[in-house]
Formats: structure tokens, C-alpha cells, sequence
């Protein structure tokens, strides 16, 4: 959104899509090797059952709630501050822009 909006013009960032998926995908795969590395047995089977349907799943999930604090929420939540603060900065940006074109 940052490149979209405010980085318009004269800016070229060579293969920056690669980059952001790079990014995207590495950053929760170094965290979920690095659970697993510490803590093999963090990870294990998980029953989810839907009452309403009569249909239950079984799936790997996190077992240790530290576990699941540290690598899943806290990453949630610095993934929605950096959100924040790009959202604050384009503002801002667009503020700023819309104030030098009124005088």
C-alpha cells in the first residue's frame, strides 16, 4: 500500500514482489521451525469439533499455551502494528500533501 500510494513516482525496487513474498512466507516459516526446534512435542494433534454440523477435523496445532502466546499472537499483533504504522505514515503523507496544495 505504501509503494501504491506514496512511493508513485520515481521509484523502481528491483523484483520487489519476489521480495515481499519472500518476506511474507519466510518470516512465519523461520517461527514455526524455530518452535520446532526448541519444543518438538509444541505442536501435536488438536480435535476440532463443529456441534452444529455432526463433522469434527483433526489437525496439528499448537498444544503449549506460551507457546502459542509468543509465536502465534504476538506475531499477530506485530504484524497489526506495522499495519498501523504504514496507515499513520500514508495519512500523514496525504495530510501533508493536501495542506502544501491548499496554500
Amino acid at each position: 500500500m505504501y509503494f501504491a500510494l506514496v512511493k508513485v513516482f520515481n521509484v523502481y525496487v528491483p523484483s520487489y514482489i519476489l521480495k515481499f513474498c519472500v518476506l511474507g512466507w519466510g518470516i512465519p516459516l523461520v517461527i514455526c521451525v524455530l518452535v520446532f526446534l526448541v519444543n518438538r512435542d509444541a505442536y501435536g494433534s488438536h480435535l476440532y469439533t463443529d456441534k452444529s454440523l455432526d463433522n469434527s477435523d483433526d489437525f496439528c496445532w499448537l498444544q503449549d499455551d506460551v507457546t502459542f502466546y509468543v509465536s502465534v499472537v504476538a506475531y499477530a499483533v506485530l504484524v497489526f502494528l506495522f499495519n498501523i504504522a504504514v496507515n499513520d505514515c500514508i495519512t500523514f503523507k496525504f495530510i501533508h500533501k493536501f495542506k502544501l496544495l491548499k496554500h
